[in-house]
């Protein structure tokens, strides 16, 4: 997660670092104390926030392993990465895993629309799973990200 924002940072400023995204790699990769990495983590959202906010910023292009997109896009999907793995996050470690029904609002018709096809185009995202008419909204954006909710 973290190097995903260390690619988004740099690609904001013209120089994305040197680090492999289907491989979880980031300039972290050998820190194993869960207190340095989430100050990391929190760091790195405040820096690509910040630098997202400056006039222009967004429509820059930044070259990801989907191709070339405008910034915007790529934060799009940055956004619904980590929303995605705060699900698998909190069920791998037995807390509560509601998502938040208005993101899921947002979240699902963007998964829809070409982000998940990009992902499983990639190899990062699963096949979607089929769900039964009657699953909730949160069941149906799990399994569509090849997730067994």
């Amino acid at each position: 997660m973290i190097g995903g924002l260390e690619f988004a940072a740099g690609s904001f400023v013209g120089n994305p670092p040197n680090i492999q995204l289907a491989a979880t790699d980031s300039s972290y990769i050998g820190e194993h104390d869960a207190l340095n990495l989430f100050q990391a983590y929190r760091d790195e959202v405040d820096r690509v926030l910040e630098l997202a906010s400056h006039l222009g910023a967004l429509e820059k292009t930044a070259s990801t392993p989907f191709g070339d997109m405008p910034m915007g896009q790529f934060l799009v999907g940055t956004w619904l990465d980590h929303f995605i793995h705060y699900w698998d996050l909190t069920k791998a470690t037995g807390q509560d895993n509601t998502l938040d029904s208005d993101l899921m609002e947002l979240a699902f018709p963007l998964l829809s629309s070409g982000f998940a096809d990009m992902g499983r185009q990639a190899g990062f995202v699963g096949p979607a799973i089929k769900m039964p008419d009657g699953a909730s909204l949160q069941d149906k954006i799990i399994a569509y990200m090849g997730r067994q909710p």
